[in-house]
């Protein structure tokens, strides 16, 4: 979980991790990052309730983890749930 103020802050982000775990497969100093397969999900209060849905719940693959950037509203209610990792 990463913790940011706003949707455009979140969004940026959200691109950035993509970007940078599409290319972890060809770039070793960045293949430690992330198991076989993560998954960057925003949660902010303006997205659809479909969308918000994805923080909350499983992924279809076990070996799928979950990185949500959220703003810290949003994001208390995913560590209520339960979490592993915060960064703030």
């Amino acid at each position: 979980m990463i913790f940011l103020t706003g949707a455009a802050e979140i969004d940026k982000c959200c691109a950035s991790l993509r970007s940078l775990l599409a290319t972890r497969e060809d770039d070793k100093e960045v293949a430690f990052m992330a198991s076989p397969h993560m998954e960057v999900v925003p949660l902010y209060g303006l997205l659809p309730p479909d969308e918000q849905a994805r923080a909350f719940g499983a992924f279809a693959s076990g070996d799928t983890r979950k990185c949500v950037v959220a703003t810290n509203i949003a994001g208390k209610c995913i560590l209520e749930h339960g979490s592993n990792f915060s960064f703030d």
